[in-house]
C-alpha cells in the first residue's frame, strides 16, 4: 500500500485516527463498556473469520471491533473494504465514513456490490432493533418519515457474507457500569430485543437457508441465530441470566443448561488477547 510511491504505515495511520477521533470527537468516544463490548465482538471475530478473508465493516460500534482486530495484528491478514470502493487498506471511521487509509485500489460501488456477492466472508454491522426469530431492523429509527434511515447497502451486504456479527446496545437507555471486573445493569432501559420489530432488514430465515453463522453482541453478552431463533452464547460476569436478560426481555431466548462466561480480560481489557485459532 502506497501514497505517491511510499509505503503506508497502517499502524501509524490507525494511531492518528484514533488520537484525532479523540481530540475533535467526530465519531463518538466509547465508554469502558463500549470497549468491552467491541472486544467481545472482536473476539467472535477472530474465533469465527478465518485469515485472508474479505470484509466489511459497518459505521459505529463496528468500527471499534474493527480496531481491535487492526491493533492485536490480524488486519494484515485480512482485506477490508467499505461499499464506496476503497479496497484494502484501513476504513476511516465517523464523517469520514466510505474512505480508507493506503487502500490498494479504489474500484466503482457497482463491482464492490458484486464482489461481496462473490467473496464476502464476513461483516460487521449495527442494528436498530432485533426479534425473537433473529431478524433485525436496521433501516427504520420511529414512525416519522425523518426516521426512517433506509437499508443502503446493508441488505447485499448480509445476503453475501457467510459471517454476519451484528453489534448493538442490549437497551435503549440503560446505565451500565463495569467494577471489579464485572459488568452490571445499573438503570434498565427500553428493550432492543423484541418479540416482532418495525421492520426487517436482515432476514433469519434466509440467512439460515443460505448456512450463514450469524452473532448478536450486546452489553450483556452475546447471541447466535439457530434454528430455534435466537440462542445465548455467552454471558458477561456480572450480569445475572434472569434479572437483566430473561425478565426484561420480551423475545424469547433459547438458554443452554451451561452458559460460558466472558474472560474477565474482554470485561476490563487487561491482558486482553486476539490471536487466530491455532496460534
Amino acid at each position: 500500500m502506497c501514497v505517491h510511491g511510499q509505503p503506508v504505515d497502517v499502524s501509524r495511520a490507525q494511531a492518528r485516527r484514533k488520537c484525532s477521533n479523540t481530540v475533535l470527537r467526530i465519531t463518538p468516544i466509547r465508554d469502558e463498556v463500549g470497549q468491552a463490548m467491541a472486544r467481545l465482538g472482536a473476539t467472535l471475530f477472530a474465533r469465527h473469520v478465518p485469515k485472508g478473508s474479505l470484509i466489511n465493516i459497518g459505521v459505529g460500534f463496528p468500527e471499534e471491533v474493527a480496531r481491535y482486530v487492526v491493533e492485536q495484528g490480524l488486519g494484515r491478514d485480512l482485506t477490508f473494504t467499505t461499499e464506496a470502493g476503497a479496497y484494502g487498506g484501513l476504513p476511516v471511521p465517523g464523517v469520514f465514513f466510505g474512505a480508507a487509509i493506503g487502500p490498494e485500489k479504489l474500484i466503482s460501488s457497482t463491482e464492490m456490490f458484486h464482489l461481496y456477492r462473490e467473496k464476502l466472508w464476513a461483516c460487521v454491522l449495527g442494528v436498530l432493533e432485533v426479534d425473537e426469530q433473529g431478524n433485525v431492523n436496521a433501516s427504520k429509527r420511529g414512525p416519522r418519515m425523518l426516521d426512517y434511515v433506509g437499508p443502503g447497502g446493508f441488505p447485499d451486504i448480509v445476503y453475501g457474507a457467510k459471517t454476519v456479527i451484528f453489534i448493538g446496545s442490549w437497551m435503549t437507555g440503560a446505565g451500565f457500569r463495569i467494577r471489579e471486573g464485572q459488568m452490571h445493569l445499573e438503570r434498565p432501559g427500553k428493550p432492543k430485543f423484541k418479540r416482532e420489530i418495525a421492520e426487517i432488514t436482515f432476514s433469519a430465515r434466509e440467512a439460515l437457508r443460505l448456512g450463514k453463522q450469524v452473532f448478536y453482541v450486546t452489553q450483556v453478552g452475546a447471541f447466535q441465530l439457530t434454528e430455534q431463533g435466537l440462542a445465548l452464547l455467552c454471558l458477561l460476569p456480572g450480569i445475572d441470566l434472569h434479572r437483566d436478560v430473561l425478565a426484561p426481555c420480551p423475545a424469547r431466548i433459547h438458554v443452554p443448561e451451561e452458559v460460558p462466561l466472558v474472560a474477565e480480560a474482554i470485561v476490563t481489557g487487561k491482558g486482553f488477547r486476539l490471536e487466530w485459532p491455532g496460534e
